[in-house]
C-alpha cells in the first residue's frame, strides 16, 4: 500500500519517532546504538534514525516501533522509489511496499516488495519466497516462527503459510486468519462456488451458506468455535459439531480462560429475547432484550453478563441478577485476579458510580474505565472519578488529591499490588503520584513504570524542549 509522502520537515517526524522508541524503558532485546549509564546499573539506548538522504522524503505514518520499542521501521519515498529505513539503516529501493510487519518477538520484520517484476516476500532484509500479487501484509504467529501472507493469482486466492500455498478460493475474508496461542493451529474463512468453509490447520471443512463469525479457537489451541447459519436460522459449530438452532447468534462465541467452557448470546425468535448460552445450555435469569457481553473469571468457574431488562440495566453473575441501573459502563466490568471480586461502572439518575463487590462508591460526575483495575493480589482496587470538575484516583474507596486531570491509562500497580502510580495535571504541570504523593513534576511526562520485581520506577519528563529518563528519581544522562 502507498502513503501519501509528507511535506513537513523530516526532522520533526523523526524527533516523535525517537520519542516514541525511548517510551519503553525497561524491556529488553538488542538494537544498535549508543548506551549510556543510569541510575542502578540501568542502560539507556539510543537508536540512530538515519541521515537526511538528499531526494528522500519519510512518508507520514509509516513509523512502526517493534513491541519491545527497541527497533523502529519507516518508509521514505523518492519519486516512484520506496525504501525501508529499518534503525537508520535504509534498505534497498523497490516500487512498491506491503507491510513491513514485526514478529512478537521483535527479533523479525516481515515485508512483501517489488522492483516492477513478480513480488517478494522479505524477512530481515533476506528475501524467504516469491509470492504473486499480495492481497495482505504479512501475519507472524504468537510465537514469531511461523509466517503467512495471502497471494493472488488471476481469480484464485490461497493463504502461504510457512512458505506452503493453501488450497485455493474465490473469496476470503482476509482478517479472519486466526493462529492457537500455542501457534500450532491456523484457521480463516474462505468461499468458493458461492458456498463458504472454514478452513483449519490447511483442510476446509464443511460449506455453508455463511460464517458470521471469526474462528475463535480456546486457550489450549484443541477446539475451536464459529457462528455458521442459513436463510432458516443461525447456530455455533464448535469442536466441528453444529449446536442448536437460534433466530440470530448475537456475539462470537467465547472460551473459558480453562478451555473448558463456551458461551455465546442466542436469539430465540427474530426481535424476541436473547439468552446466555454456556456449554449448550440457556444460563437461568439471562434472558433480556439487549445485552452487553459476557465475562468469564479468571478460574473459569463464574461468568458475568451485561443485560437489559425493561428500562433497566443489571449485572448478573452465575446467573444472579444484581441491583437495577440506567446504564452500565461498556466493557467495565470486571473479575478480580483470583476471580472471588467484581466491580464494574454504573450510571442512575446522572450520577456515575462504581460498584465492588455489590457496594456502589460515592457517585461522581463521570468515571474512567480506563485504569479501573485490581491490584495482582486482588487486594485492592482503584480508578479515577471527576467530582465538582476535578479528577481525583479512588483507591480502596478512599479519594487521592485532586488534578484538573488524571491520565487513567497511566493507572498501575507494582506486580506485588503494594504500590500505585500514575500521572496527573494541574495547569501546565504533571505530575508523578507514587501512592499518593507527588515525588515528581515536569512539563510534561509519560510513561511511568514499575521494574518487574517493583524495586525501580521509571519515567519520561519533559521541561522545555528536553526529554529525559528518570529511574527512581534520578535522570538518565542522555537529554533528547
Amino acid at each position: 500500500m502507498r502513503a501519501k509522502a509528507s511535506d513537513s520537515r523530516r526532522s520533526q517526524s523523526r524527533a516523535w519517532c525517537a520519542l516514541f522508541v525511548a517510551m519503553t524503558m525497561l524491556g529488553g532485546g538488542l538494537v544498535r546504538g549508543q548506551d549510556a549509564p543510569t541510575p542502578d546499573g540501568f542502560v539507556e539506548t539510543l537508536v540512530p534514525l538515519g541521515a537526511p538522504r538528499e531526494h528522500w522524503a519519510m512518508l507520514n505514518g509509516s513509523d512502526t516501533a517493534s513491541p519491545d520499542s527497541r527497533h523502529l521501521v519507516y518508509q521514505e519515498r523518492k519519486v516512484k522509489d520506496d525504501a525501508l529505513m529499518i534503525n537508520g539503516e535504509m534498505g534497498d529501493p523497490f516500487r512498491e511496499i506491503y507491510g513491513p510487519v514485526f514478529s512478537p518477538d521483535s527479533k523479525r520484520i516481515a515485508w512483501a516488495a517489488t522492483k516492477g517484476g513478480p513480488w517478494k516476500l522479505i524477512v530481515n532484509n533476506e528475501v524467504s519466497l516469491k509470492v504473486r500479487t499480495p492481497v495482505s501484509k504479512p501475519v507472524f504467529s504468537p510465537d514469531s516462527a511461523r509466517l503467512a501472507i495471502w497471494s493472488r493469482e488471476g481469480k484464485s486466492i490461497s493463504l502461504i503459510i510457512d512458505k506452503q500455498v493453501g488450497p485455493t478460493f474465490t473469496q476470503v475474508v482476509r482478517d479472519s486468519l486466526r493462529f492457537s496461542r500455542d501457534s500450532v493451529r491456523h484457521a480463516y474463512v474462505a468461499g468458493r462456488d458461492g458456498r463458504w468453509h472454514m478452513v483449519v490447520d490447511g483442510h476446509p471443512g464443511p460449506d455453508y451458506d455463511i460464517i458470521g463469525s471469526m474462528p475463535e479457537f480456546s486457550p489450549d489451541g484443541a477446539r475451536l468455535a464459529f457462528a455458521a447459519g442459513d436463510d432458516d436460522g443461525w447456530w455455533v459449530v464448535a469442536d466441528g459439531t453444529p449446536q442448536q438452532r437460534y433466530a440470530q447468534i448475537g456475539s462470537q462465541p467465547t472460551f473459558s480462560p480453562d478451555s473448558n467452557h463456551l458461551a455465546y448470546w442466542a436469539q430465540r425468535e427474530a426481535d424476541g429475547d436473547w439468552v446466555l448460552v454456556v456449554d449448550g445450555e440457556e444460563l437461568a435469569h439471562t434472558s433480556c432484550d439487549a445485552h452487553g457481553g459476557e465475562t468469564f473469571s479468571p478460574d473459569s468457574q463464574r461468568i458475568a453478563a451485561v443485560i437489559r431488562q425493561g428500562d433497566g440495566w443489571v449485572v448478573s453473575i452465575d446467573g444472579k441478577a444484581g441491583d437495577v441501573w440506567d446504564a452500565i459502563g461498556q466493557g467495565s466490568f470486571r473479575f478480580s485476579p483470583d476471580s472471588q471480586r467484581y466491580a464494574y461502572g454504573a450510571l442512575r439518575d446522572g450520577r456515575w458510580t462504581v460498584v465492588v463487590d455489590g457496594e456502589a462508591h460515592e457517585t461522581a460526575k463521570a468515571v474512567s474505565q480506563v485504569g479501573m483495575q485490581f491490584s495482582a493480589d486482588s487486594a485492592h482496587f482503584v480508578y479515577a472519578a471527576q467530582r465538582d470538575d476535578r479528577w481525583r484516583v479512588v483507591f480502596d474507596g478512599q479519594d487521592h488529591r485532586a488534578f484538573e486531570s488524571i491520565v487513567a491509562e497511566s493507572i498501575a500497580f507494582s506486580s506485588d499490588g503494594r504500590q500505585l502510580v500514575y500521572i496527573a495535571a494541574d495547569a501546565s504541570r504533571q505530575f508523578v503520584v507514587h501512592d499518593g504523593e507527588v515525588i515528581a513534576e515536569a512539563d510534561e511526562v509519560r510513561s511511568v513504570a514499575f521494574s518487574p520485581d517493583g524495586e525501580h520506577l521509571a519515567w519520561l519528563a519533559r521541561d522545555g524542549h528536553r526529554w529525559r529518563l528518570y529511574v527512581n528519581g534520578e535522570p538518565g544522562a542522555e537529554a533528547f
